[in-house]
């Protein structure tokens, strides 16, 4: 639970918070369902993930599958 506080661990919620934000919006104008479902995950997940280094990998796992993505 402490791990909650860390400010490495904010700064990760507060960074994916906002690239999930900006897929969320971009997907949502493209009218795409993958970037606005993985924004809404980088928005949410880092509520129910306290660890710090859980934070970054999920995180990190996210982005890249964001970036991967792609819609035929």
């Amino acid at each position: 639970m402490l791990d909650a506080f860390n400010p490495y661990t904010i700064l990760a919620g507060i960074l994916f918070s906002l690239i999930g934000w900006g897929a969320f919006r971009y997907g949502r104008q493209m009218e795409l369902w993958k970037p606005k479902l993985i924004g809404l995950f980088l928005m949410g997940y880092p509520y129910f993930v306290w660890n710090q280094y859980a934070v970054w990998i999920v995180g990190v796992a996210l982005v890249v599958l964001l970036w991967f993505q792609h819609d035929d």
